[in-house]
Order: C-alpha cells, then sequence, then structure tokens
C-alpha cells in the first residue's frame, strides 16, 4: 500500500499509513518513500526517511543492506540526490 500511495505521489499519506501501522517499518519501506519523495520533489520528507533509513539499514535483513559497501554507496548517492533537490 505504501508502495502505491508513493507512486501516485501521495507520499503524505503514505507517510501517515507508515507511522500508523503496528510493526516497525523495515527498509524496503523508507526506500519506496524515499525514491518516491525524489521523484515527487518531496525534500523535507525525503530527508526524513534518508535519516531513518541510515539509522536502520545496517540492521535489516535485506541482503542488499548487509553489503557496507553497496550501503554506504546508497547514502551518498542519495544524500547527493536530496542535496541536489534543495538547490532546485
Amino acid at each position: 500500500m505504501v508502495d502505491l500511495l508513493s507512486r501516485m505521489g501521495l507520499i503524505d499519506e503514505a507517510y501517515k499509513l507508515i507511522k500508523s501501522i503496528p510493526v516497525k517499518p523495515n527498509s524496503v519501506i523508507w526506500k519506496t518513500v524515499l525514491g518516491a519523495c525524489k521523484v515527487h520533489g518531496a525534500v523535507e520528507l525525503a530527508e526524513e526517511a534518508f535519516q531513518v533509513l541510515c539509522a536502520i539499514a545496517p540492521l535489516s535483513d535485506d541482503t542488499d543492506d548487509r553489503d557496507p559497501l553497496f550501503f554506504k554507496s546508497s547514502c551518498t548517492s542519495y544524500r547527493q540526490k536530496l542535496c541536489r533537490l534543495k538547490w532546485e
């Protein structure tokens, strides 16, 4: 559902859904939101999603997130994208 809302540009609704679910959202959910923020230019929410993702991803079960080099390059890439969005 988060993916669907995010793809439709309803990022605030996706965020509200994430905050209302009784389970802790994993990195896949936050990556979905972060990607949608980039597409739809939601810089403020992207910053929050990025911070949460950086905090939880090393602890997640996602195979990609266990690779420190992949994770570091992903964080660097997201940080650069956020900076570009802020100044556009």
